[in-house]
């Protein structure tokens, strides 16, 4: 049987609420707006599949607004069933959220802000990713090697019911063992300074396609319509979070970024970011490429420890019927 423990909230801000996984997050920013079976969200076209899900759970529908090369919007339909709007920093890199907050004004809908890669990242004024709309969600487990885990924070004077301000709901669970095991061996190579557990990585995706014919997870069926986490988060990647050294992970990325910018020149890519920002916590190196370039980055990547994978999966309805750039963007993950 699954614990579930009550635990003070450590952020400044009262209106902080965790969960197992960002999805939970961006569904109870929905539930707070008062979200109903048939409204409407509008979302940007470049963006995994699995963040419909919390859409759908709720019987709601989602419009696209397109992105250009540089993932900024290129328009933003109107339509009188829109609820809320949806804005992302991708790979923890600060979007501009005039356009949306003007948007959201004009229009009388919520401005959600979508920081699932931004954790410990702020814009050029300093203000922490997630916090600047009226509502926003960030992921935990994207950025740090823990479990699970994310948050939500409120700008809304009514955000939350009073029981859930004044405490976290938690699971004091087991954590599985494949994740166990992956951990052991990411901690062993970090003391020997050899990426043991990208290699084991490698042996893992061959025996998958040994098995299935992909090297790759396949997605889920119902990803789009069932998220599919717990949602309380695990107790253990809580406390895994509230030791963790920001600054240090934040300089170790950064060095990262400008690495990777030096290292990649030679070869053909196109940076997505060309350029780091202050206060960019950088969720890892994106850049647009053709699949045989991507090898040469990937063998790079992989013997400095990372990982080289395309982003996003995309939503159904946009997979078919998208520009090309859409299906050409790959990221080095950073996650240690």
């Amino acid at each position: 049987m699954v614990e579930q423990y009550e635990v003070k909230i450590h952020n400044k801000n009262k209106d902080n609420i965790y969960f197992g996984c960002a999805r939970h997050a961006f569904k109870k920013s929905l539930e707070i707006i008062n979200f109903k079976k048939f409204d409407t969200v509008l979302m940007p076209e470049f963006i995994c599949r699995d963040l419909l899900s919390s859409v759908n759970e709720l019987g709601g529908n989602v419009i696209f607004y397109p992105v250009d090369k540089k993932l900024r919007p290129l328009s933003l339909p109107i339509n009188q069933n829109i609820k809320a709007i949806l804005a992302v920093n991708y790979f923890g890199f600060s979007q501009d959220l005039s356009i949306f907050k003007d948007y959201s004004l004009k229009n009388n809908v919520f401005l959600i802000e979508d920081n699932a890669h931004g954790y410990l990242s702020s814009d050029v004024d300093g203000t922490m990713l997630g916090t600047r709309a009226n509502l926003g969600f960030t992921s935990f487990r994207k950025i740090l090697p823990v479990y699970d885990g994310a948050i939500l924070y409120s700008n809304l004077n009514n955000g939350f019911n009073v029981n859930e301000i004044k405490k976290i709901s938690l699971r004091k669970e087991k954590l599985p063992l494949r994740f166990r095991t992956k951990n052991l061996i990411r901690i062993l190579s970090k003391y020997l300074k050899f990426p043991f557990h990208r290699y084991v990585e490698i042996l893992s995706r061959c025996y998958r396609y040994l098995l299935t014919g992909y090297y790759l997870p396949m997605p889920l069926i119902d990803a789009e319509h069932k998220i599919g986490y717990d949602l309380l988060m695990n107790y253990n990647s809580f406390l895994k979070i509230q030791k963790i050294d920001k600054e240090k992970e934040i300089e170790r990325r950064r060095k990262l970024y400008e690495f990777f910018l030096v290292k990649l020149k030679t070869l053909s890519i196109d940076p997505l970011y060309p350029e780091l920002p202050r206060y960019t916590s950088p969720y890892g190196f994106p850049f647009y490429s053709n699949q045989n370039e991507v090898k040469k980055v990937s063998r790079l990547a992989i013997l400095n420890g990372f990982d080289c994978s395309p982003w996003p999966d995309l939503p159904t309805e946009i997979i078919d019927n998208c520009p090309e750039y859409y299906k050409k963007l790959y990221f080095i993950d950073f996650l240690e």
